[in-house]
């Protein structure tokens, strides 16, 4: 074995040994044996982890947790066990200068254990064919397979029966929920469902893949994303992550607590609170704290992506959110252009979240294209970032402000959509800060597109889907008025959710409550 072997092989050890929550699910990931180290510590060291990984104990690996794991590994047949002291895993660790080059070694190891495969199958099949060659082609062939297995990873498409048997599974799933227990008479969701019955119907369920939300300054984007944490977090249960990049996870957590205590955050934060809401926020803190939602702040791409594939497979995922995506970044990254860089970034979420089975979320910025033609209503190709964000999303939701509703409430604040007001002073402050809300669906794979109305109550990050059945105004010309549909009907009452709060008791007496048919109803 030559030096830069064992460099090689100890550096890859040593990488897991500094980062295991990144650099352990990449190793599984690519399926590395024992087999894959030529030196017999490293060979050692890798049992040993992979023992420790086994056991859901990776998180608190150290140098004396591994030094303790090694006296229980045991042996393998016809192998001599190295003697393994622990000054040489400190040498591991104090030679590997970073665990952010975990996939280079990875990639240098691998290769080196197929060359050995290779060598070795060479040697054999050149003795072979001087006593026999149509034997020897055989077995060469047999390992060439073993070869191009390493190689891929085991991704040859010998899975065939096993993904025919799981999408007939799903089948089957459907047909039980929908036919057999619901008689015909209930829907049945794919994928992941909506806050919203109407948006999943729309989405067709959300699927694995990444999926992109986006809009114009001030539409409610991150708030957008906190009443899907509401939803999959707090009303379904659901684990999750979400990598705040945009803004700390102290002001994430802070529009959470005012979305689920209906306090605002301003009154909150400058101490304008009564005792009645310092419990409502007492009891947001106790909600907030049973959610099983991971967050974190990683803005380089490969952590993100170990952070993300250790939270499915350990902590059991079921989807992650990015904010924003044009956000993360990766080693010389700088000398890309934006749009070279965006389509690596994207690509790789998309890849992401295929191969985890999950789906990713990812609010993205614009470009100014939008502004410089009038202020029109975005589409995907304004994304900032070149078109790759649009080629490889799954869906794209754009949300965008009803501007002729906002100007009419202005001037008319409709102070029905905001009864729960301690008094009218505050009713009408209320509904001067209301924002009329399209969000369109603007590309879905695996259902259909259009636009739905929603009212965006600012104070509490609140959306709340609107009067998608009523009908518009035609408003005729006026002076240097041109003629033009008037949506504000479809603003100007509001769904119940599953958030079943008291307002919607209000809500109902006042007028401003959907009561004639049902969220998902056509």
């Amino acid at each position: 074995m030559s030096q830069e072997t064992d460099r090689n092989e100890m550096a890859l050890i040593g990488s897991v040994m500094m980062g295991p929550e990144k650099v352990l699910p990449l190793m599984m990931e690519a399926r590395v044996t024992p087999e894959w180290f030529a030196d017999g510590r490293c060979k050692s060291a890798w049992r040993c982890l992979r023992q420790l990984w086994d056991e859901k104990k990776a998180d608190g690996i150290d140098m004396l947790t591994v030094a303790d794991a090694l006296k229980r590994v045991k042996p393998v047949k016809g192998e001599e066990a190295p003697e393994i002291e622990i000054g040489w895993i400190q040498r591991l660790i104090d030679d590997t200068p970073t665990s952010a080059h975990a996939e280079h070694y990875l990639s240098i190891v691998r290769s080196q254990h197929v060359s050995r495969m290779a060598r070795r199958a060479a040697s054999a099949f050149a003795a072979g064919v001087e006593t026999g060659p149509s034997a020897a082609i055989q077995r060469m062939a047999g390992e060439l397979d073993k070869l191009l297995h390493v190689l891929t990873g085991g991704a040859c498409g010998d899975d065939r029966d096993a993904l025919i048997d799981e999408v007939m599974s799903g089948f089957e799933e459907a047909h039980r929920v929908v036919m057999v227990e619901g008689g015909g008479k209930v829907r049945y969701c794919p994928g992941l469902r909506m806050p919203w019955e109407h948006m999943t119907q729309l989405y067709g369920g959300v699927n694995p893949g990444l999926h992109i939300i986006s809009g114009r300054p001030s539409t409610g984007k991150t708030a957008w994303i906190n009443n899907l944490l509401d939803y999959l977090c707090g009303d379904q249960g659901l684990a999750g992550g979400l990598n705040s990049l945009d803004m700390t996870r102290q002001a994430m957590w802070s529009r959470n607590f005012s979305l689920t205590s209906r306090v605002s955050l301003p009154k909150a934060r400058f101490g304008m609170t009564n005792a009645a809401d310092m419990e409502k926020l007492r009891k947001a803190a106790a909600s907030l704290k049973a959610w099983k939602l991971d967050m974190r702040v990683c803005q380089d791409l490969d952590e993100f992506r170990s952070w993300v594939t250790l939270g499915v497979r350990k902590r059991g995922w079921k989807f992650c959110v990015v904010d924003f995506i044009q956000l993360l970044n990766f080693a010389d990254c700088t000398r890309m252009t934006v749009d070279d860089r965006t389509g690596l970034i994207s690509g790789a979420v998309k890849r992401l979240g295929l191969d985890l089975k999950i789906p990713i979320f990812a609010l993205s910025q614009l470009n100014r294209e939008c502004e410089r033609e009038g202020g029109r209503p975005p589409k995907p190709s304004d994304l900032r970032g070149g078109g790759s964000l649009e080629q490889d999303a799954a869906s794209v939701l754009m949300l965008r402000k009803d501007d002729r509703t906002e100007a009419a409430w202005r001037e008319y604040p409709p102070k029905w959509l905001t009864p729960f007001g301690a008094n009218e002073q505050a009713q009408n402050y209320l509904a001067r800060r209301l924002r009329p809300v399209w969000a369109s669906l603007e590309k879905n794979q695996d259902g259909n597109t259009g636009e739905v109305p929603f009212v965006f109550y600012k104070n509490y990050f609140t959306f709340r889907l609107g009067d998608y059945r009523a009908l518009p105004l035609k408003v005729e010309r006026s002076g240097k008025e041109p003629a033009h549909m008037d949506y504000a009907p479809l603003f100007g009452r509001v769904h119940r959710d599953w958030r079943r709060s008291g307002d919607e008791d209000a809500l109902a007496r006042s007028g401003g409550l959907v009561d004639d048919y049902e969220d998902g109803e056509e």
